[in-house]
């Protein structure tokens, strides 16, 4: 998988619910509020090679949260 689509209204993200996805490229995140991520749903997956794109009025705030901040890039849809 190199690409994930995540909705408006997800607020959670379970237990490596995307662990292992090796190949994993960009994140496209629509939900209005920064969901919560589990510890280990994104395990061995490099997101520091990634590039998560999110709502422009929210970028700062997913740059302030676990694991969020620790994609390579956060851009604006």
């Amino acid at each position: 998988m190199t690409s994930i689509t995540i909705g408006n209204s997800l607020n959670n993200i379970g237990y490596v619910a995307f662990s292992n996805c090796n190949s994993l490229k960009d994140v496209y995140c629509h939900a209005e509020m920064v969901p919560n991520v589990n510890n280990y749903g994104f395990s061995n997956c490099p997101i520091e090679k990634a590039t998560l794109h999110v709502p422009t009025n929210l970028i700062e705030s997913y740059k302030n949260e676990y694991p969020w901040k620790y994609f390579g890039i956060i851009v604006e849809l």
